[in-house]
């Protein structure tokens, strides 16, 4: 094999692995940027009630963190204080009203496979990510803006820790350095 076909398949070996650190579709799921994590309660519009929990990842227990009818706009409250650089961060709501769960992320994991988190990023400051959830089943209306609030130390893409980018660089060098070695050996024979 030549030294660009070698290095060709090195690249496509990289992307191959940098386009699989997740199974959900970008922009669909939030990923933590920092081990704090703080959610600040915007509002609602909805006539039904929900609670908003955080799931340090997807089928883990939930915890409470606030009620929709309840809350008041603008009020900060702790996710979490133990997220990993690079976790997916899941958000859910439990509405009362239907004795549903919906949740941020693979639109999959709600059962009827409906999308019912709208992430916006905001931008710099604080608070970088806003989610709306939708309360109505198979989507409802598609406002997503019956429970609204805003995430700090999260956002939408992963983002490579740097020890893992240097792993992967000295991996792909040693795919073309293994056999420039080789041809030096066979050379000095």
């Amino acid at each position: 094999m030549t030294r660009w076909k070698r290095s060709l398949l090195g690249a496509a070996c990289a992307a191959a692995l940098i386009g699989t650190t997740s199974n959900t579709a970008e922009g669909q799921a939030l990923y933590a940027t920092s081990s704090t994590v703080m959610v600040r309660f915007v509002g609602y519009s909805a006539a039904y009630t929900s609670d908003l929990y955080f799931f340090p990842s997807y089928g883990s227990y939930g915890k409470y963190i606030l009620t929709n009818h309840t809350a008041t706009p603008g009020s900060h409250y702790l996710a979490t204080s133990t997220a990993s650089v690079g976790q997916e961060l899941v958000f859910g709501i439990y509405v009362h009203n239907t004795n549903q769960w919906y949740y941020t992320g693979d639109p999959g994991r709600n059962s009827d496979g409906a999308l019912h988190a709208n992430l916006t990023d905001l931008g710099s400051g604080k608070y970088q990510i806003n989610v709306g959830f939708e309360d109505l089943p198979n989507g409802g209306d598609k406002d997503y803006n019956d429970l609204s609030f805003d995430v700090s130390g999260a956002q939408t893409t992963v983002t490579p820790e740097p020890i893992s980018m240097i792993l992967l660089g000295s991996g792909l060098f040693g795919v073309g350095g293994a056999g420039a070695l080789r041809r030096r050996r066979q050379q000095q024979a």
